[in-house]
């Protein structure tokens, strides 16, 4: 029972961008799980998948996969839809969620767009507690509570989201988890004790680029994190920008992990993706950091021109 209750306790400030959900550090290549105002951002198709071995050597850490699409319309510029599946395991519990994305851009001027952007979705918890072997110490019973699993309980979710950009940088704000709905076991009169509560968490992302010289240019982003009666996450990344195919930067969340990422455009369509990150609090002495790979498919641009390279 105490290995149990230690794997939930170090989960609970779990971070890069949410506590309630699996960490994703390649994000810097599709926001859209997190803002579905991103949608449409890259002015062409983009699929994406990424896949996270958090907390290597820790048994029981969460590992997360993420499977999403985003594109513009063709005809109205002005539309764009996205859609995600992402699997999360931690220990007993899994989580798969599908969520879709609609997003409105308006265009302010030729080189600045903000978009308003709506997610709808559901998710999927499973628990396996009957696996887990926790006795009384007092007794030497097993543990009524963890006698019974949860299979398949489905609650869903609605989500907001802003995002403004232009040649320079960009801004956003959401909110993609705004249905509270709390998560029981189907046999709650044995065990009244379930995994999840999600509340709203508020997410802001916000960076700027700046170009060094024909080849070379520079970003700067800063993200913050947080919902009610919860610690918020705080902390920012830099990235080099070679030739428009090379990214190579750092990123540190405060209190919670620092790390390398790695990004390159193997040809017009394909791009890769490679972190690895350490944790910066007692974590560290648990655990031999954690890997992340990613690779994304760009189709054809929806467009005869872009006015500005998405270099975010």
């Amino acid at each position: 029972m105490k290995k149990f209750i230690a794997i939930i306790t170090m989960l609970a400030p779990l971070v890069l961008w949410a506590q309630q959900d699996g960490m994703i550090n390649q994000m810097t290549m599709n926001k859209v799980t997190l803002n579905p105002g991103y949608a449409g951002y890259r002015e062409k198709p983009v699929l994406m998948v990424a896949h996270r071995q958090q907390w290597v050597g820790f048994k029981g850490a969460p590992h997360t996969s993420v499977l999403s699409f985003d594109m513009p319309f063709k005809k109205k510029k002005e539309l764009a839809v996205g859609a995600s599946l992402i699997q999360t395991k931690m220990g007993p519990a899994s989580k798969t969620e599908l969520n879709a994305y609609a997003a409105v851009r308006v265009r302010l001027s030729n080189r600045s767009v903000i978009s308003w952007g709506l997610t709808a979705g559901a998710r999927m918890y499973q628990v396996n507690l009957v696996g887990l072997k926790a006795y009384s110490e007092n007794l030497g019973q097993q543990d009524d509570a963890l006698m019974y699993n949860t299979k398949g309980y489905i609650t869903p979710n609605v989500g907001v989201g802003c995002f403004y950009y232009n040649a320079k940088g960009y801004f956003g704000a959401s909110l993609p988890r705004l249905v509270n709905a709390n998560s029981v076991s189907k046999h709650k009169a044995e065990s009244q004790n379930f995994i999840s509560s999600p509340g709203s968490t508020l997410y802001l992302i916000g960076g700027t680029a700046k170009k060094i010289n024909k080849k070379i240019s520079m970003t700067y982003n800063g993200f913050f994190m947080g919902s009610f009666n919860s610690p918020v996450s705080v902390g920012g990344y830099v990235t080099c920008v070679y030739d428009k195919n090379y990214t190579f930067g750092a990123y540190y969340a405060f209190a919670e992990n620092a790390g390398l990422i790695f990004q390159a455009q193997i040809n017009r369509d394909f791009k890769i993706g490679y972190t690895y990150d350490l944790s910066t609090n007692g974590l560290i002495r648990a655990n031999y950091g954690s890997h992340e790979f990613s690779l994304s498919y760009a189709f054809k641009s929806m467009l005869y021109r872009v006015s500005f390279p998405r270099l975010f």
